[in-house]
């Protein structure tokens, strides 16, 4: 996935958090970056990129908490 696919986009700052989102929420990498800690900004941290693609064009719906629900009908 590239950056424009990108309908939702979220960081995370571990790899045990990547790895869940990716594995288990179904977002997809979209970079790996250096970003100022967020626990301490006097330092740097590893920062992980991750999107999730726009929904089909037909289906009416919004993300709740990362994860698509569709409108019901």
């Amino acid at each position: 996935m590239q950056l424009h696919e990108a309908h939702e986009v979220k960081e995370v700052y571990s790899p045990q958090e990547a790895n869940k989102a990716i594995q288990q929420e179904g977002w997809k990498l979209i970079a790996v970056t250096s970003a100022s800690n967020p626990k301490n900004e006097d330092r740097m941290a590893v920062c992980y990129v991750l999107g999730k693609p726009a929904p089909a064009p037909l289906q009416k719906g919004k993300y709740v908490d990362g994860n698509w629900v569709p409108d019901e009908e």
